[in-house]
């Protein structure tokens, strides 16, 4: 979903509808969370106000605004639009990169079953902290997790909410305790212009 650099050349009204999404300027989202808001009852899509429980949790999922998968704050209409919408723009964010430490060595003193055990744990856990301090979980990548922290869903303090999520990370797997960590886990934090969107042939994905 985002990378450094210049991206794909598209005309310039996909590129401000991308960037006024993705730094949450976009009159369209405001709108709809005035009329969205008047129905119950939290706990709400950040972005548009869609209720996620009680009366009108039912409706919403009948319009595609459930719970999205790859951040459950969020509801899957807010990216679906972007996704649909093949293109992106240049905007300043925060990317957070955190991997597992000696990984090879450490699959090689545990059984298959084991080592798949004990990632499936590291998903699951860095999945939550991530998600509940408003990153868009990009990918895992073998012993590795990517997140974006962009301006609509973190604020102007994505760097704040990324390094703040990435020494979560840290705890939540024993690194910086007295004893050994459960796993040994490396966390880092960029900040800068990168270009985020959806790229590639047929129904884009992030």
């Amino acid at each position: 979903m985002a990378s450094d650099g210049e991206g794909p050349p598209e005309s310039e009204g996909v590129t401000d509808i991308w960037r006024s999404i993705l730094t949450g300027t976009d009159d369209r989202y405001a709108k709809t969370r005035r009329i969205l808001r008047r129905i119950p009852s939290a706990p709400r899509c950040k972005m548009c106000a869609a209720p996620f429980r009680g009366l009108g949790a039912g409706m919403m999922r009948l319009v595609g605004r459930a719970p999205w998968d790859k951040n459950h704050h969020y509801c899957g209409v807010c990216f679906t639009v972007l996704q649909n919408l093949r293109g992106g723009a240049e905007i300043e964010c925060s990317l957070l990169f955190a991997d597992v430490r000696g990984s090879t060595r450490l699959a090689e003193q545990m059984t298959p079953s084991a080592f798949r055990l004990l990632m499936a744990r590291f998903y699951e856990m860095a999945s939550a902290v991530l998600v509940e301090r408003d990153a868009i979980v990009d990918k895992f990548v073998g012993d590795e997790v990517v997140a974006i922290f962009i301006p609509a869903l973190a604020g102007d303090v994505h760097a704040a909410r990324a390094v703040a999520a990435a020494r979560a990370l840290m705890a939540a797997t024993g690194n910086g305790a007295r004893e050994e960590p459960w796993l040994p886990l490396g966390a880092g934090v960029h900040t800068g212009v990168a270009f985020v969107g959806s790229v590639g042939e047929g129904r884009p994905r992030s």
